[in-house]
């Protein structure tokens, strides 16, 4: 991991950065295979079902192997993302935008 910017701390880089999570994600992709080829950019492939089992994975691996490490990752596959303008006038108190998970 090379950080863009300083940190002050070494567990900083975890903290700033999906390391585990990501690391398990490609280990994942690796074992089992599959997958679709090229980059996917878009919110749902359509595949939420294998989506769902892949989360909860590695959630599971999140509690077995990463409950004393910085683990940035929370479970999302139950969340409807929102992703447009609101009509706040710029006034992010007016929106739950942001519900607070602990992560």
């Amino acid at each position: 991991m090379w950080p863009d910017r300083a940190v002050a701390k070494e567990e900083d880089v975890l903290r700033m950065n999906p390391v585990y999570p990501g690391m398990m994600a490609f280990a994942e992709r690796i074992w089992r295979g599959g997958g679709q080829s090229g980059w996917i950019a878009n919110i749902d492939d359509g595949d939420r079902k294998s989506f769902t089992e892949f989360e909860n994975r590695l959630l599971d691996n999140k509690k077995l192997y990463f409950s004393n490490k910085i683990f940035n990752y929370a479970k999302q596959s139950n969340i409807v993302w929102k992703l447009w303008p609101y009509n706040n006038n710029g006034d992010l108190t007016k929106n739950n935008l942001y519900p607070k998970q602990k992560i």
